[in-house]
């Protein structure tokens, strides 16, 4: 069954605990009798390699912890036998210089940083090594971060005709800082392969932003039935994902940013059945040439049960959630206000919003997408903002922007585009004799005026949607205004107070 969700801000509160409480994968691996790992199982905490890789092989059903960081033979795939949970204990756990082999059937990979165990050619084709190959079925990877390994990050493929990837679902996982991220299936003679290697993917961040960034297999797809719902690609080089032999594919809400081809197919005529696509519903930002489609694949609702997110939605929550679990003592980013003024002549510009935007735990910060619907065409690149006018400005326009921290974290910051042709426009002399508190408020704030020429004659209340929720005629000398709010939703409000002078908006937060 296909459920589309609508919610937000109850997305960015999952801490450790709670990620590890969810029941069970969504999509491919949830089929075939679903997967459970080494639950019910000892769990037990390796200290060294050897003891890690012994764990890994036993054919005891096992939870396996790792906590803080374990080194491997570089270059070394450790094997892992049938029936385990590896799990990070903490949000640092690692497993570097190697990668793991999946070989037996029913395992779960979550919480876990694989990396380091890349060797200089950016081609891969020096030392074998995956972050993660997966040649067996039934198997969950969640919130990992996997980047730098000497060849795939993360591959699904057979080794014999009875060692075939399939039933796999990769979660809120990010890709980053590697050339060919993944590959299912992994030779066009593979024939094995064909009605094998079912794969979702979904609520991973394909991260090209970080050193060498990303640049193709996204994934690169033979034989398998795949489907990818609510990822979000970001500044991919070369191209994102490509349907090849035999292969269905359904892209669905995904958002793609700054990233050349989008889905692509290849290798018409040259198997039984010629690769097919379906797009639906997904949104593409400075992203361009090939978007292709072909054919019908298949319906994934006829063999899971999933729900979406809103696509608009993708990157602040994917940004937020996609890597390891979130710590609980997160605290949240602090967005201030930001003005710009437009010359006379200028249709457009570019502009770091967050430059001055804070955060107390000394995270990253990214701008993830609009809120709101100004006039102007916003448009977001190496995480900047770009706004596009190129209509006559009335009032000044408003910019709401979601700012994340990678680690649950989330605010609402606001721009104001001025115009220089608005000759009545003054922001600082109308900041200076208008004050709003408190803010954030509650069930009413107060605005107050300290010149009486200002002339105001109302004042505005509007959501972040540009609905008007409040209206109140001001009256000439009166100096204090009480505004009540008790029966608004919580949220990012605007003030806005046409006067002598201009217009003042404001931003006002409401909670509950």
């Amino acid at each position: 069954m296909y459920i589309k969700k609508l919610t937000f801000l109850g997305l960015f509160l999952i801490s450790i605990s709670g990620a590890i409480a969810q029941s069970g994968p969504v999509g491919w691996a949830a089929a075939n009798g679903g997967t459970t790992g080494g639950q019910g199982g000892e769990v037990v905490t390796p200290t060294s390699r050897n003891e890690f890789a012994a764990f890994c092989a036993s054919i005891d059903p096992l939870i396996i912890k790792i906590e803080d960081t374990l080194e491997l033979i570089l270059y070394e795939r450790i094997s892992v036998n049938a029936n385990k949970t590896i799990i990070g204990a903490t949000t640092n756990a690692m497993l570097r210089y190697g990668g793991l082999e999946i070989n037996g059937r029913n395992v779960i990979i979550r919480n876990l940083i694989i990396s380091d165990s890349y060797d200089g050619d950016w081609d891969g084709k020096t030392n074998s090594t995956d972050a993660i190959t997966i040649q067996s079925e039934n198997v969950w990877v969640d919130h990992c971060l996997l980047a730098t390994s000497a060849d795939g990050l993360l591959d699904v493929r057979s080794s014999s005709a009875s060692n075939i990837g399939n039933y796999v679902t990769v979660s809120y996982t990010r890709f980053m800082d590697h050339n060919k991220v993944s590959l299912i299936g992994s030779s066009d003679n593979s024939t094995q392969d064909r009605d094998h290697l079912k794969v979702t993917f979904h609520h991973c961040w394909f991260d090209g932003t970080v050193d060498k960034g990303l640049n193709q297999r996204l994934p690169r797809i033979r034989y398998g039935d795949i489907h990818l719902y609510n990822n979000y690609f970001e500044d991919v080089a070369s191209y994102c994902i490509l349907a090849r032999l035999e292969s269905d594919v359904v892209v669905e809400r995904n958002y793609f940013r700054n990233s050349l081809n989008p889905h692509s197919l290849d290798d018409f005529g040259l198997g039984v059945k010629d690769p097919e696509l379906v797009a639906i519903d997904n949104i593409y930002e400075y992203s361009s040439s090939d978007q292709k489609t072909n054919g019908t694949a298949f319906n994934p609702s006829d063999f899971y049960d999933y729900s979406v997110d809103s696509t608009r939605l993708i990157p602040a929550i994917v940004m937020n959630e996609a890597g390891p679990f979130n710590k609980s003592t997160n605290t949240d980013p602090i967005a201030v206000e930001d003005r710009y003024l437009l010359e006379v002549g200028d249709h457009s510009f570019d502009m770091d919003v967050i430059e001055n935007d804070t955060d107390e735990d000394g995270d990253q910060l990214f701008l993830a997408g609009i809120k709101n619907k100004p006039e102007g065409v916003i448009l977001i690149r190496f995480n900047k903002l770009r706004y596009i006018g190129g209509f006559d400005p009335l009032t000044p326009d408003t910019v709401v922007y979601q700012l994340v921290d990678t680690h649950g974290g989330y605010s609402e910051g606001l721009l104001i585009v001025d115009f220089a042709e608005l000759s009545s426009v003054n922001t600082k002399l109308i900041k200076d004799e208008i004050d709003i508190y408190p803010n954030p408020a509650q069930n009413k704030f107060t605005i107050e005026f300290d010149n009486n020429d200002l002339q105001v004659e109302n004042i505005s209340l509007i959501d972040v949607n540009g609905s008007q929720v409040h209206f109140s005629a001001h009256e000439s000398g009166q100096n204090k205004i009480n505004i009540q709010t008790k029966n608004l939703p919580a949220g990012i409000y605007f003030v806005s107070i046409p006067t002598s002078k201009g217009i003042m908006i404001k931003k006002i937060q409401i909670t509950k």
